[in-house]
């Protein structure tokens, strides 16, 4: 039992450093940012691995050493994930100062061990055997009521916190997505929240082991071990594979400005807590008064939320003549279209764009973007000559990446399949 122990946590330190490795590659020759904190994190979990290899016969010796680092590395990983998932969802995101706060409770730990390097071997010894040689050194016992502290207590504060967090991001995400992007395939990231259930599951489940006492038995480690390789697989797999939602130029980010500016993004119904405009603020680059962050679609929420926009009414004619214009122009087939492409292609910034749409048709820029896509596809599929071509042919034809998108989109439009409205037509 012990040798299949050993031989599945070499396997997880090993599939950690490859997708490190891959992470890092991908990150360095190809710009991929988001791959970065990808790496950082499977750095965490091959160290982790190792820490909990020595502490099997034979490697105790190693285990004394490495001890002080494996309750921070273990406090690190949540803070890590959640990095990733910012530096995916986060416009032009970058590890600034004020994120160490997420990393200061490991730090804080690993600075009250450092003292642990100096006591002699029998103090190390017994402060592993919970003897009463424990109690000679008051320091010890502080310090192992400690580790029970932020193992037992604060970990599943990280668990609840960050799943939060998580959760927060990904509602802000499916909002962005209809008013940046005519798509959804390869940018959706539900993935992120399966997984991140898996692991909350998982981490439940470790809690109830230990309260009903069966941490005792081998079999118990090695489904631990089973499981946590599988978690650490699948988010290699997964972050490995998914790009970046938006370009980021790293060395070009400027610190947002201390004047309030509005921006053209909703988030949700309601007034915004801080934390949502935090996180605005990293998106645009903007400060944002939260009283005009709303996602009603009325005319009185329009009004507030462009209330300080710098669009006079003459730019918006002008912007409005040229986003007709470049439907005409068919701008809509290119299936990977956002706003940003289209706001470089009109001399403006995404922003004003989408201010303009929402204004003059009352929808975000998927819903605005799809609508021409359904239109062509109800010429396409009226044809006689397109009557050889496949739904999915006919999809990609009108700027659709997928036949999933389309059928959903066709349906909310005219509310039938493409299938029923061509045998109609």
């Amino acid at each position: 039992m012990v040798e299949l122990k050993n031989i599945i946590l070499m396997l997880q330190v090993y599939q950690s450093a490859l997708f490190a490795v891959f992470s890092f590659v991908l990150y360095f020759r190809h710009g991929n940012y988001s791959k970065k904190y990808l790496g950082w994190f499977m750095i965490l979990s091959a160290a982790f691995g190792i820490y909990r290899g020595a502490y099997t016969p034979g490697f105790y010796h190693w285990f004394w050493y490495l001890f002080p680092i494996g309750i921070p590395l273990f406090l690190s990983f949540f803070p890590t994930f959640y990095f990733y998932i910012k530096s995916l969802i986060i416009r032009e995101y970058h590890f600034s100062r004020k994120e160490y706060r997420h990393l200061w409770p490991a730090i804080i730990l690993f600075s009250l061990s450092l003292p642990y390097y100096v006591i002699s071997g029998e103090k190390r010894e017994s402060f592993f055997s919970q003897g009463t040689g424990l109690l000679e050194s008051q320091w010890l016992t502080y310090l192992k009521y400690t580790y029970y502290f932020f193992i037992y207590g604060y970990f599943n504060f990280q668990v609840v916190l960050y799943s939060i967090k998580i959760a927060r991001l990904y509602k802000i995400h499916k909002t962005n997505l209809e008013s940046s992007f005519s798509f959804k395939n390869s940018i959706q990231l539900s993935w992120v929240i399966i997984l991140t259930v898996m692991i909350v599951v998982f981490l439940i489940l470790l809690d109830l082991s230990y309260l009903l006492g069966k941490t005792r038995h081998d079999y118990y480690h090695i489904w631990i071990n089973l499981i946590m390789l599988l978690i650490i697989l699948l988010f290699g797999i997964f972050g490995i594979l998914q790009r970046d939602i938006y370009p980021h130029h790293e060395l070009a980010f400027i610190e947002p400005e201390e004047e309030v500016k509005p921006v053209s993004v909703i988030i949700e119904s309601g007034k915004a807590d801080q934390e949502t405009v935090d996180i605005v603020i990293m998106q645009h680059g903007t400060k944002i008064n939260p009283e005009v962050v709303s996602g009603d679609d009325d005319d009185s929420s329009r009004v507030k939320k462009y209330a300080g926009s710098g669009l006079t009414e003459q730019q918006k004619k002008v912007l409005k003549k040229t986003l007709e214009k470049l439907m005409k122009e068919k701008l809509f087939l290119n299936e990977k279209l956002t706003i940003d492409d289209m706001a470089d292609k009109m001399e403006t910034n995404s922003k004003y764009l989408s201010q303009v749409i929402n204004e003059s048709h009352n929808q975000n820029f998927y819903t605005y973007i799809n609508a021409f896509r359904i239109q062509e596809a109800q010429k396409l599929l009226k044809d006689k000559y397109h009557q050889k071509y496949s739904i999915q042919g006919i999809a990609r034809l009108a700027g659709f990446s997928s036949k999933s998108s389309f059928n959903e989109a066709f349906r909310r439009v005219t509310g039938m399949t493409p299938s029923e409205y061509q045998e109609k037509k």
